[in-house]
């Protein structure tokens, strides 16, 4: 009995932490990436001047004519 409740316990504590790194990972990363974006959006004018292997590198996907 005691064993399975400290099972759980564990479990939820897993769940916490992933949660967590994941939401710090998300915090961090997102915001650096979206200013990467806005940078280059302001030195290349539009997002349609960058070249397809620089949206791909970035992984943003959007669907222009090149």
């Amino acid at each position: 009995m005691q064993r399975t409740k400290s099972k759980s316990f564990d479990d939820i504590n897993f769940a916490i932490s992933v949660i967590g790194t994941t939401l710090f990972f998300l915090l961090t990363l997102f915001p650096t990436t979206l200013l990467v974006i806005v940078q280059l959006y302001y030195q290349y004018g539009s997002l349609s001047n960058i070249s397809p292997n620089t949206l791909a590198f970035l992984g943003i996907v959007e669907v222009t004519d090149f």
